[in-house]
């Protein structure tokens, strides 16, 4: 078991987590944290392996993957975005090859 019920990220908490996905390459795991509009960013052992990706009210994460590149693809109820690997935002709505 990972977290708790909350809002702190650190330990980790969740409101409605509701997709995991794991970076081979880096090693992290990536929760959809919808309940608090973030993704939560921890190592395989579930401890924080950064500060978590805050989206905004308005986003609500759904869905994870990582691409084959590793960047880190995230769906909500209306748009895809992407962020690469140091978290940054890129695009939304891309085309992918």
């Amino acid at each position: 078991m990972i977290g708790r019920k909350g809002k702190r990220s650190h330990p980790p908490q969740f409101q409605y987590p509701t997709s995991v996905a794991v970076d081979r390459g880096l090693g992290n795991v990536y929760v959809a944290d919808y309940g608090n509009a973030r993704i939560q960013i921890l190592d395989v052992n579930g401890n924080m392996a950064r500060d978590p990706l805050v989206l905004g009210v308005k986003c609500r994460p759904c869905a994870l993957a990582v691409s084959l590149r590793g960047d880190l693809v995230m769906t909500d109820s209306q748009i895809l975005r992407v962020f690469n690997k140091a978290g940054e935002f890129i695009c939304y709505m891309c085309k992918f090859y």
